[in-house]
């Protein structure tokens, strides 16, 4: 999400037109958060030599939340933040992350 962010506080500096209300995000839309980004370096590290080349944002363990059907979701935030809250602690602390 930080880099979101970056690219909207860009917009706004660089005074893009109309750059508002072109923004669109969807409900749907998985969460890269912190753990994900963590996750990720420590597989490529545990990797050694068979290393994969990540970027290291999380990309992939986002992806493998969202296979495992316990990824978070924009509409998890928005709609019930009492339920987000919950499903946070369960993927920082229960799910299968380390694959």
């Amino acid at each position: 999400m930080d880099s979101f962010f970056q690219e909207l506080t860009h917009n706004k500096i660089t005074s893009l037109p109309g750059w508002e209300e072109r923004i669109l995000i969807s409900d749907r839309a998985h969460l890269v958060c912190g753990i994900h980004m963590l996750v990720d370096d420590y597989s490529e590290d545990k990797l050694k030599i068979n290393k994969i080349g990540t970027t290291k944002r999380g990309i992939g363990p986002t992806y493998s939340s969202k296979c495992f059907r316990n990824g978070l979701r924009v509409g998890d935030l928005v709609h019930d933040f009492s339920a987000f809250s919950k499903k946070y602690v369960h993927v920082l602390f229960e799910a299968p992350l380390f694959t």
